[in-house]
């Protein structure tokens, strides 16, 4: 299946208390629920010999609302989810991440890969405590879940950076990349 590939944004997700820099996405009204269309979508799709690749949930932070973890007692959501090689979440992680939700997607779907999105906050770039509590996160959610789960950081653009913003930002890459993130 080579070359023809297929990611899913079901924007289904709602109640987003953060304001990142550069979101564009709506907080609120995002109630697509209609996951035996999608699911009969992605039929048709492998059916046409298109892979499967990745579905994101979007567009709020995962753990800001308990409200969105609801959507995974729906199985259609999810056998939905299952026929994807990857889903992804994302989170700015400011408040750490609820490991029992974690436990919960890695047990429902054994064969997909979970990746965690780090969503950068500009504005706490040089707070060396949200640094640190990032760093901490990052680790834990490795050290627990090895390849199941995969990290990622993410950046909302669309603004202008200071010289002293990209540098930080440069040197948070470089550290992601090695197993001691940040520490």
């Amino acid at each position: 299946m080579a070359g023809k590939r297929v990611e899913f944004k079901l924007m289904s997700l709602n109640q987003c208390a953060r304001a990142c820099k550069g979101c564009y996405y709506p907080k609120t009204g995002n109630s697509f629920s209609d996951f035996e269309m999608a699911r009969a979508l992605a039929d048709s799709l492998v059916a046409h010999e298109y892979e499967l690749s990745t579905c994101s949930l979007v567009p709020t932070d995962i753990f800001d609302n308990p409200e969105n973890y609801s959507l995974f007692d729906n199985p259609v959501l999810i056998g939905l989810l299952s026929r994807f090689r990857g889903i992804t979440l994302g989170s700015t992680l400011e408040e750490g991440c609820d490991h029992g939700l974690l436990d919960r997607l890695v047990s429902l779907l054994p064969s997909t890969t979970i990746q965690l999105q780090a969503n950068l906050v500009i504005r706490r770039l040089f707070d060396d405590g949200y640094q640190e509590s990032l760093a901490r996160t990052l680790s834990e959610v490795q050290e627990r879940y090895g390849s199941r789960i995969r990290t990622n950081l993410a950046l909302n653009m669309g603004f202008d950076l200071t010289e002293a913003e990209r540098a930080r930002l440069e040197e948070m890459v470089r550290r992601h990349r090695h197993p001691d993130f940040f520490l």
